[in-house]
């Protein structure tokens, strides 16, 4: 198949070149691990600035790599969910497949890690772990864990999710006020 120069054009015209922050990171990148995030604080990792991800919405949600000594291995990756325009995080969510519909021995390895962590087993309600079960807190933080599966997908999605009353409640309200006034 020969390609022409108007193909090859297009093409190398559709690749960007990478910001300098871009081109400095690298393997040996400095990333927190989940633990170390500080929800409700401005991001602490070297390189961001604010977002732009074509959304219209006041939040973002990234994808990080864990540091390779995560305690919640062999998960790869966490989301951020940050405030574009102020870069303060809301939320850290860890999710991942589960080959099975059962997600009670990942989920204890989870527990595991957020107890060795310092967080402990919470009774209370919370707004912020309302629809996720067995909630652990850290001072402020509320981590919380979901299992489902769709009927029909032989698989289940696990998900950890840490954040705070005060930013569940602040998220809450900037997403009912933008749906009060259809934002789409």
């Amino acid at each position: 198949m020969k390609f022409g120069p108007l193909i090859v054009a297009l093409v190398i015209s559709g690749c960007t070149q990478p910001s300098q922050s871009q081109q400095t990171r690298g393997a040996d990148m400095a990333v927190p691990d989940i633990f170390d995030i500080e929800i409700g604080k401005v991001i602490n990792i070297e390189g961001f600035s604010k977002i732009d991800n074509g959304s219209s919405l006041p939040y973002a949600w990234l994808l990080a790599p864990l540091p390779r000594d995560s305690a919640v291995a062999p998960s790869i990756n966490y989301r951020l969910n940050i405030e574009k325009e102020s870069l303060v995080v809301h939320s850290v969510l860890v999710s991942e497949a589960v080959l099975t519909y059962n997600c009670e021995p990942r989920i204890s390895e989870l527990k595991a890690a957020l107890v060795s962590n310092g967080y402990v087993a919470f009774e209370g309600q919370s707004k912020a772990a309302a629809f996720m079960r067995f909630p652990y807190k850290k001072g402020e933080k509320i981590a919380s864990f979901g299992c489902s599966a769709p009927d029909g997908v032989p698989f289940s999605e696990l998900r950890m999710q840490i954040t705070t009353e005060a930013e569940h409640e602040k998220f809450e309200k900037r997403m009912r006020s933008l749906s009060d006034r259809g934002h789409r």
